[in-house]
């Protein structure tokens, strides 16, 4: 099964060999969550935020989920984590492009 990050509770992991491949990059984030429940809290409304973005794409919602996706985006950039800032910035192009596509129909 996967294994979750014991220190902050917002990555998962395949194996313990991911999770040290992955540490480099996860470490900044890991540590502000992990430092304040108030940071914490922030990621987690990221994450929804984001979640709410797919959901809305998904079912036709372009501009709600183009709100929701930069929302997620503005915390995510907090946390200084380019992984993150850089599937955000492509849902919000995916959006666009399928926004701009369904009104040409």
């Amino acid at each position: 099964g996967l294994k979750l990050c014991r220190r902050c509770g917002a990555a998962w992991y395949c194996s313990k060999e991911c999770q040290v491949q992955h540490w480099k990059r996860h470490k900044k984030c890991c540590k502000m969550i992990s430092s304040s429940p108030e940071m914490g809290l922030r990621y987690v409304k990221a994450l929804q935020d984001y979640n709410a973005g797919v959901k809305q794409t998904e079912s036709g919602e372009f501009d709600q989920a183009l709100l929701s996706f930069q929302e997620a985006l503005e915390i995510f950039k907090e946390f200084q984590n380019d992984l993150i800032i850089s599937v955000s910035y492509y849902e919000i192009g995916s959006v666009l492009r399928r926004n701009v596509n369904t009104k040409k129909l």
